[in-house]
């Protein structure tokens, strides 16, 4: 697992899949939407697989015996979080012998058929 909080965090993605053992899980946090675009055409540039991003949102809660409901003070944006799964086989041809391709995969467990 490798979690990053940088303001470039597409910078250490080649880093971070070095690390990671297959399937590894990967996951940022951005504070705006053009350091998560950044980051995810990065992902796909590094064979990351199971992308998906999330937006979070802060918003209190009024608390109070037999009123609680939530406050319309206080809304506001939090982060942005993406998260990513290491491919286990590589995409391009001849990178590595000990590396199986998705076709060599699916053949693997009887099935030809793409799933994504």
């Amino acid at each position: 697992l490798v979690v990053v909080d940088l303001g470039d965090p597409w910078s250490v993605v080649p880093q971070a899949r070095k690390m990671l053992k297959g399937s590894g899980r990967f996951i940022a946090i951005c504070p705006t939407m053009n350091q998560l675009e950044n980051l995810v055409s990065e992902l796909v540039r590094n064979e990351f697989s199971d992308i998906e991003c999330t937006e979070h949102i802060l918003r209190t809660i009024d608390a109070r015996e037999g009123k609680t409901r939530h406050s319309f003070h206080g809304i506001g944006h939090t982060a942005y979080l993406a998260f990513a799964r290491k491919v286990f086989f590589s995409k391009r041809k001849g990178k590595n012998k000990n590396v199986y391709s998705p076709k060599q995969v699916a053949s693997s467990v009887g099935s030809t058929k793409s799933t994504g």
